[in-house]
């Protein structure tokens, strides 16, 4: 099974995530025996030119796998070998005659759970991928359509998932929707030109509430100068894109324009990732 598993990962073209759920009795001890076969491994891919899911190489020297590429999965992986342990531990003192005192490792047991599910939690955070919600004026649709169409890349990798006024559903409050859409945002991108500062809605809704957010550390705001105007005024204090907020309709290049700004939101989205899941538990 594992060399199977395996051998599957080595000629995978593009890097794979594996997931395993484990649960007890059987299903668990064969979870973890697949588990503890997968990382071994891996760490042994540490020591040759392979990593995987990419390519073939030929390098001689090649650089270490960073730590986040174990992270939570390895702790994962402690804490489960621990818990099997201790429950293997309770099983022969119960059996013991006398029956051993198994107070302690009851507490112990209670303790692994507790780290268990701290983990569970920050793995899922770790994985989740960071919402973005899209501000824009109508007249810059066109500028909106194209920037989610440059972030087309960043979506595949499950980096982020996008949210903007025409995914609202037929019948749909589209303002209660809206609301709702910014207070579960992670990331609110605002499309700046002089049409989006000349809407009440645009300025006095949506960006009102996004930087009462970012005041409190709930999302971070990002405005993409779209055209140029008068923005800096009201935006001046923060980071633009794209870079030193030069508008994208004044570049010579549109798509380097663009890819000027995905490149920066996909460092930035890499930092909030968990990050963001963490904020969003806290005010649950």
């Amino acid at each position: 099974m594992i060399n199977t598993i395996w051998s599957w990962l080595e000629n995978s073209a593009t890097p794979v995530q594996v997931e395993l759920f484990l649960m007890s009795g059987s299903a668990f001890r064969d979870g973890t025996y697949i588990l503890e076969g997968l990382a071994r491994r891996a760490m042994a891919a540490t020591h040759h030119d392979q990593v995987v899911g990419t390519p073939h190489t030929d390098q001689s020297s090649p650089a270490p796998r960073p730590a986040h590429m174990y992270g939570t999965a390895s702790r994962l992986l402690e804490l489960e070998q621990e818990r099997a342990s201790i429950e293997a531990k309770l099983t022969e003192a119960r059996a013991a005659q006398p029956a051993a005192d198994v107070g302690a490792l009851g507490r112990d047991l209670q303790v692994n759970a507790v780290k268990r599910a701290d983990a569970y939690d920050e793995n899922r955070r770790e994985r989740s991928p960071v919402t973005a919600f899209v501000s824009y004026a109508h007249e810059d649709e066109r500028y909106a359509r194209q920037l989610l169409e440059a972030m087309a890349g960043l979506r595949l990798e499950g980096l982020v998932r996008d949210w903007h006024d025409r995914r609202i559903s037929p019948g749909e409050d589209w303002a209660q929707v809206i609301d709702e859409a910014i207070e579960n945002s992670d990331l609110v991108l605002l499309i700046v030109s002089s049409s989006f500062l000349s809407s009440a809605y645009c300025t006095g809704v949506e960006m009102k509430r996004a930087l009462e957010l970012h005041e409190t550390g709930r999302l971070v705001l990002v405005p993409v100068i779209a055209r140029p105007s008068d923005w800096r005024s009201l935006l001046g204090r923060f980071q633009s894109l794209p870079t030193d907020g030069k508008p994208i309709s004044t570049h010579p290049n549109a798509d380097a324009a663009y890819l000027d700004v995905v490149l920066a939101l996909r460092k930035l989205i890499k930092s909030l990732r968990g990050r963001a899941g963490q904020a969003r538990d806290r005010t649950g």
